[in-house]
């Protein structure tokens, strides 16, 4: 479908000025072999944009490359369609090639340059950056690349229309003193993005997380997916700090899959939400908010979280910890004949905890029902209550569903 997609864009510019959503998940896949008329107008096109001469050859050359041509063709697609207002695009670093857009010493600097990068990142031509779309009706952007190291992003923050990013697999290991780029690519405060989502699978270090989140001025959407390697009370404070410039704008927050452990330190939770009056929706690992130490003496929900909570889901807890919710003296328990002051907006509540195999699973879930005036206190409120095992500490497919409420604002899955 790439080909004729392509093809019917350059030769019907009235009808590609009106695509917005431009959605090329399916598209990554090597597309069917463009005839001899598809290489002649596609090589027209790609001489228009005024490339060095070695990298119009080598564009060209790859149309008839089936390792190539889905990287040439996504790039020419993307100059092509100036109006869009939402981008998803996935990447497979196996087969799709680096396009030669930046020079040998910046590429050893910087990592791979994906497709998309000719239209919206950093290239040597400087014809090529006067012929490209400025793209100032693009608001969304989602990125499944694999790999995707985080320099390469920076130019999407500086998009004046964006206001929701998503990245799917990006990756920087290595602390602030062994960068090998510049961080003065992400300026304090400077982007207008709103809605930001980041996971990785390999790891993103908390230095990483904390600049790109101060790089957003008024952040009201924020979720971080992947494990947390080692955090020390220094970089759990350097997290916490960029995350207190959103205190009065976030709106949304998840942080989970960090696979923190239950450990004999780390006395002071990773982070505190307290601060966070306008937090309406959350979603986050258990060791994030509460210490990690032994014995566990944790503090109320309602001492730890913001009063402003309305939709609560909380995971990677330990089954044995399950009695610290609903027992006499637990999270919950200053709930009941409270509802006028403790967390009075709640309507949603979860907790997600990891099967282990040494204990008796049913056993602790009945467990947790036993506090009938809990249970009374929630059905009062309304409050939506749900206990569940999710079977792994890091889930595949979460078996609770949530879709029964509006989060418009907010397109990303609760």
């Amino acid at each position: 479908m790439l080909v004729p997609l392509l093809r019917t864009v350059l030769q019907f510019p009235e009808l590609a000025a009106l695509v917005r959503d431009l959605n090329l998940q399916d598209y990554t896949y090597r597309p069917q072999t463009p005839t001899s008329t598809d290489v002649a107008l596609f090589s027209k096109h790609i001489q228009a944009l005024g490339l060095h001469t070695e990298d119009e050859a080598w564009w060209i050359d790859s149309l008839g490359n089936d390792e190539t041509c889905a990287a040439v063709l996504l790039t020419m697609l993307l100059f092509h369609t100036p109006n869009i207002t939402s981008l998803c695009t996935m990447h497979y670093l196996d087969w799709i090639p680096i396009l030669p857009l930046i020079n040998s010493d910046d590429f050893l600097r910087v990592g791979s340059a994906q497709f998309w990068s000719a239209a919206l990142g950093p290239f040597r031509h400087s014809m090529l950056e006067n012929s490209r779309p400025d793209y100032r009706k693009l608001n969304s952007i989602t990125l499944l690349d694999e790999c995707l190291n985080v320099p390469s992003t920076a130019p999407l923050f500086k998009l004046e229309s964006l206001r929701d990013l998503g990245f799917n697999c990006v990756y920087e290991p290595r602390p602030r003193s062994r960068w090998q780029w510049d961080p003065d690519a992400f300026p304090r405060c400077s982007s207008k993005v709103t809605r930001l989502a980041m996971s990785w699978q390999i790891c993103l270090h908390i230095d990483a997380i904390a600049l790109v989140i101060t790089t957003c001025k008024n952040l009201e959407s924020l979720e971080l997916v992947g494990r947390l390697l080692n955090p020390t009370p220094l970089t759990g404070g350097q997290l916490q700090n960029s995350l207190l410039l959103m205190s009065e704008s976030l709106r949304y927050l998840s942080i989970i899959h960090t696979r923190l452990p239950l450990e004999s330190f780390s006395k002071a939770p990773l982070i505190s939400l307290k601060q966070f009056k306008k937090l309406e929706f959350l979603r986050i690992d258990v060791f994030v908010i509460y210490p990690r130490c032994k014995p566990v003496h944790w503090s109320k929900l309602s001492d730890v979280l913001p009063q402003s909570i309305k939709r609560l889901r909380i995971e990677g807890l330990p089954p044995s910890l399950l009695e610290n919710i609903t027992g006499e003296s637990g999270w919950l328990s200053n709930l009941v004949g409270n509802a006028d002051t403790i967390l009075p907006h709640l309507n949603y509540l979860v907790f997600a905890y990891y099967h282990d195999p040494q204990n008796d699973v049913d056993q602790y879930y009945d467990y947790t029902f036993k506090d009938g005036a809990l249970v009374d206190e929630l059905q009062r409120r309304k409050i939506y209550f749900h206990i569940f095992c999710y079977g792994l500490r890091v889930p595949v497919n979460d078996p609770v569903e949530v879709d029964n409420f509006d989060r418009s604002n907010f397109p990303r899955p609760f």
